[in-house]
């Protein structure tokens, strides 16, 4: 139940998206207007590999009311690899560089025409579980991160503002922590040591396939150098640094006049920084993530509206899925950022 409730406000911030409007409803030859949409979209896609698509997760959306473009069902899921449908979607690369590591958007584009799915839904048009879909030409796009295949173990912090090679600053009052990524793990088993483990120990290790986002528990101020061995000889460290607070400001320079950017507590979900979590955010984060030049989100917005812990630390589709569920109620603030079970 809460899975399609937070489809239906999806569909609700999509709608409000320039484009996506959907079309009125004609019952001659169709029961229902729909489109395909991919339910598990790649986040992170690696240089020099074309991503196996096989077991990913398309999902067929119909609008069960004509006069309530909100209300959605979901009457069919299948996998890229069983060729149901095949001639009915494209899914489209062409704007990913697979040669060059960067942010990309994948998308999958509906064929208009008219299809026939089986269905276990108590639909109202269904005849003999079977429904007519009368599909948009509709282009639901993705953001996805394409990494560097390198063969390097290294550190990389995900605070944009911290120095490769800089100490990790780690605040014992935990509001504004700052997470470690550890990139080119592979399938290799790590080991972690530090030179002082009264300073600070890893809280968590999360393995996101070829990247693994490390927490710390603050134990006392103080540097303590971390190593990350590898089972297979390669070996990296970084240091870790506890201080009482991150207030340090980011200072950018213009025509010799210095700002200062200060950190502030983090407000999960507002994205366009007023204070407090809304649609708006979650309509503002969609047009950010689908490049909409006409809108811009600001490096404490960015910090607002990253409510999914994953490995890369770069905005995407998860963290504006929990930013919905935040809206509906499904999360809480408390419970953020999202660490990926």
């Amino acid at each position: 139940m809460k899975k399609r409730f937070l489809a239906c406000l999806t569909a609700a911030v999509t709608a409000l998206l320039p484009g996506s409007f959907p079309a009125a409803a004609d019952t001659e030859d169709y029961d229902y207007i729909g489109y395909f949409y991919m339910d598990d979209c790649p986040d992170t896609l690696y240089t020099g590999q074309e991503p196996d698509l096989s077991n990913a997760v398309l999902v067929l959306s119909v609008y069960a009311d004509p006069d309530d473009q909100n209300l959605q069902v979901q009457p069919c899921r299948f996998t890229v690899g069983s060729g149901e449908f095949a001639d009915s979607y494209t899914i489209d690369m062409t704007k990913v560089d697979f040669s060059t590591p960067g942010g990309y958007l994948l998308s999958v584009r509906s064929e208009p025409g008219v299809i026939e799915c089986s269905t276990d839904l108590p639909l109202d048009k269904a005849k003999d579980g079977k429904i007519r879909v009368k599909l948009k030409g509709d282009r639901i796009s993705y953001y996805v991160v394409l990494q560097s295949n390198g063969s390097d173990l290294r550190f990389e912090p995900t605070d944009p503002r911290i120095a490769d090679g800089a100490p990790i600053p780690i605040p014992l009052d935990l509001i504004n922590s700052t997470d470690v990524k550890l990139i080119g793990t592979w399938e290799s088993e790590i080991s972690y040591t530090f030179s002082d483990p009264t300073v600070a120990e890893l809280s968590m290790d999360y393995d996101a396939e070829y990247y693994r986002l490390l927490q710390f528990n603050p134990l006392r101020p103080g540097e303590t150098v971390l190593t990350a061995t590898a089972a297979d000889g390669r070996s990296c460290s970084c240091t870790v640094r506890v201080v009482e607070h991150l207030d340090y400001p980011a200072e950018t320079t213009t025509d010799c006049t210095t700002v200062s950017d200060p950190i502030i507590r983090t407000v999960w979900g507002d994205a366009d920084c007023t204070g407090r979590a809304d649609i708006a955010d979650a309509v503002l984060l969609a047009r950010y993530l689908a490049e909409d030049t006409a809108v811009t989100v600001t490096p404490q917005g960015k910090r607002n509206a990253a409510c999914f812990a994953d490995a890369d630390g770069i905005l995407d589709s998860d963290d504006l899925n929990v930013i919905l569920q935040l809206l509906a109620g499904i999360r809480k603030a408390a419970e953020l950022p999202v660490c990926p079970e």
